[in-house]
């Protein structure tokens, strides 16, 4: 599934070894790029679970 262009992506939490945060490796927010040239950004939440974590479609969701 690819998200629309008007949804936030997300770079994610970088932790202090420079990984990604586990639920932020997988959220679409951060994996999926659109083709549409301007992208909305949002940063990254401060703490996790993530509210705006979007799972892949076939994962379920947390």
């Amino acid at each position: 599934m690819t998200l629309a262009a008007d949804v936030a992506r997300c770079a994610g939490i970088e932790l202090a070894d420079c990984s990604l945060d586990q639920v932020c490796a997988v959220c679409q927010r951060r994996t999926d790029r659109s083709a549409f040239p301007l992208l909305v950004w949002m940063s990254p939440p401060p703490a996790q679970p993530c509210a705006q974590y979007i799972p892949r479609q076939s994962e379920p969701p947390q």
